[in-house]
């Protein structure tokens, strides 16, 4: 049954309240987070920012700094859309909504100019771009912004942990790895029991936009009849992949939308594929071959579709993915 609009009101207040607990408590990870979500380059000011719930009438989260007279307030959404006095480019953000009450809120002086910046901070697959304002900075991240590598899991705080642990199982996806029944599922024989798979395939696609600057959007759907005769997956699309990435499948001169590659579930197994344009075909097929691991992995190509599968036994399907993507990524760098 689909959660209330209370129910998922409640869930999103809950992870902020836990968001500010840490932040408050853990001031390395205040620091991180000013860097990597609010894009401040002073992080290591972050002793003079105070964290706030729910102040004033605008925004879930408040860092205020009053000795740089800087203040970031962030809207935070997990399952709920934004509503347009939430959003920066709907014509009632200033006059009567979240703009309007961070600007009274934050009043100008020439004594004391604030720098206002109001950050969205969301899960969906959409790329917002807000219109410029001289009055309030405005900002669009996803949630992936907090995310760290499994690799790095051991340098996190014992309460970030924690915090990252309870946004998994309030849902949001690109935290699906810290929920270790997630995370340790072999899921390459039963890929289609679509759910449990799709959490992965969304947590996937943003570990590979972190780490690898490639986009992926939901695509590929089969009837899901069984293993060997279903397919589901993620599509790797061109726009504002890096030149190395296009240069290896020949697409550099393609349109933003046209799909760079797949990966997923095909026919049994994990699977990420490339479409190739020309001559660049025979070059990624040699790339594939020489970074896929004896007995682990195969190769092969149809038309102008070029993969690499998995065809032995993996600590984690999530791995398997990154790591394909980490070794074409150390070959493009030969």
């Amino acid at each position: 049954m689909p959660e209330s609009g209370e129910a998922i009101e409640q869930k999103e207040r809950f992870a902020v309240a836990c968001l500010a607990f840490v932040l408050h408590h853990d001031r390395k990870f205040l620091s991180d987070f000013l860097r990597r979500v609010c894009d401040w380059a002073e992080p290591e000011t972050q002793q003079d920012f105070d964290v706030w719930v729910e102040k004033g009438n605008y925004g879930d989260l408040v860092l205020e700094n009053n000795k740089r007279h800087v203040v970031f307030v962030l809207e935070c959404k997990i399952d709920a859309p934004l509503k347009p006095h939430q959003l920066p480019d709907s014509q009632s953000f200033f006059t009567e909504g979240y703009g309007c009450d961070i600007v009274q809120g934050y009043p100008y002086t020439p004594e004391e100019p604030w720098k206002r910046v109001y950050i969205t901070l969301e899960q969906t697959d959409e790329d917002r771009k807000y219109p410029d304002s001289a009055l309030i900075s405005c900002k669009s991240r996803h949630w992936d912004a907090l995310t760290v590598s499994r690799d790095s899991r051991e340098l996190l705080s014992a309460l970030v942990n924690d915090l990252f642990h309870a946004f998994a199982e309030l849902r949001i996806h690109c935290f699906a790895a810290w929920n270790m029944k997630t995370h340790h599922m072999k899921l390459a024989d039963q890929y289609f029991h679509a759910c449990a798979v799709k959490e992965l395939l969304q947590n996937t696609a943003a570990l590979i936009r972190n780490q690898f600057v490639l986009n992926a959007e939901s695509f590929d759907d089969s009837e899901l009849k069984t293993t060997h005769d279903s397919y589901i997956g993620r599509a790797l699309v061109r726009k504002n992949a890096p030149n190395e990435w296009l240069d290896f499948t020949g697409s550099k001169h393609e349109r933003p939308g046209h799909h760079l590659g797949w990966y997923g579930y095909a026919w049994g197994r994990a699977h990420v594929g490339f479409y190739v344009k020309g001559s660049t075909k025979h070059s990624a097929l040699k790339l594939l071959k020489a970074v896929a691991k004896t007995g682990e992995e195969e190769t092969g190509e149809d038309g102008d579709y070029v993969w690499i599968s998995s065809v032995g036994n993996h600590p984690d399907d999530q791995g398997w993915f990154l790591s394909v993507f980490a070794r074409i990524t150390a070959g493009l760098g030969r």
